[in-house]
């Protein structure tokens, strides 16, 4: 198993307004709603559209929602230009700017906003050259395990080098 978050979830006390919010940015990471009660939300990615990623919920509890102090979700994005759309459309629609669209100190591309109540999202974007030089690492690694393959082989072997 390659993935450990199954979906995510975040509270609002207005579904009417958070769902006419996440309609209009998600629509950008490839995300649209399959189903809707009066307590939820639901929202999956266009490719998978039987397995829900995202919920918006009015809380179990019956209490007013609330946001985690430290809490983020991150959403993946297809390019740069999708984060600026993510970005641009939730400013549109009523979001607090986070943090401009840019890269950071990992080198990716992100995004930053709150939503209508107060969650923090962010959409990034994994850049090229994080994904080539990851390309490089494994490479590097599966090239190591060859040599020291290679290496026992002839150890057991008796052949020498030297």
């Amino acid at each position: 198993m390659n993935k450990i978050i199954s979906f995510v979830m975040v509270g609002t006390n207005d579904l009417e307004k958070s769902s006419k919010f996440y309609d209009a940015i998600f629509v950008h990471l490839g995300l649209k709603k399959i189903s809707t009660s009066e307590n939820m939300i639901c929202y999956a990615h266009s490719n998978d559209p039987h397995e829900v990623k995202f919920y918006i919920t009015k809380p179990y509890n019956k209490k007013p929602a609330s946001v985690g102090n430290g809490t983020m979700v991150a959403l993946l994005a297809e390019s740069n230009e999708t984060v600026d759309k993510f970005h641009a459309t939730a400013l549109e629609n009523g979001a607090i700017d986070e943090g401009a669209p840019g890269i950071r100190s990992d080198g990716n591309y992100y995004g930053y906003v709150r939503d209508l109540d107060g969650n923090k999202i962010t959409a990034k974007c994994i850049s090229n050259w994080v994904k080539k030089y990851i390309k490089i690492a494994i490479f590097a690694l599966i090239y190591i395990f060859l040599v020291l393959v290679l290496a026992v082989y002839f150890y057991k072997n008796g052949i020498s080098f030297f």
